[in-house]
């Protein structure tokens, strides 16, 4: 049973932001997730960075690894899941973050 709760409209914009920077460098995406665990300022933001870590390292795809964290809008794992299909991952995790950056203003 998931205890965390839902991630707030900035951490998800920041989430994804900081992924579509890192991937767009060249960077695989469980490296991406491991460089963001690295750099959390929080011990809670550590231990979901690893859920989401330990999942896709063991050959998950993206979106069902931060599924498997159970605290992302379906919306946003839905968008990953298309973005993996299409080939467009870049683009997605790039609208992703700006989608829930606006989400954040309103």
């Amino acid at each position: 049973m998931n205890t965390q709760k839902p991630l707030t409209n900035a951490e998800t914009a920041a989430f994804f932001s900081q992924m579509a920077m890192l991937y767009k460098a060249g960077i695989a995406p469980a490296e991406c997730v491991n460089i963001l665990m690295e750099d959390a300022p929080t011990e809670s933001g550590r231990a979901l960075l690893q859920k989401i870590y330990d999942v896709v390292s063991e050959g998950s795809s993206l979106h069902e690894a931060v599924a498997a964290a159970g605290v992302f809008p379906k919306y946003a794992v839905k968008t990953l899941e298309l973005g993996e299909e299409s080939g467009n991952l870049d683009i997605c995790l790039d609208s992703l973050g700006d989608y829930y950056e606006k989400q954040d203003s309103i």
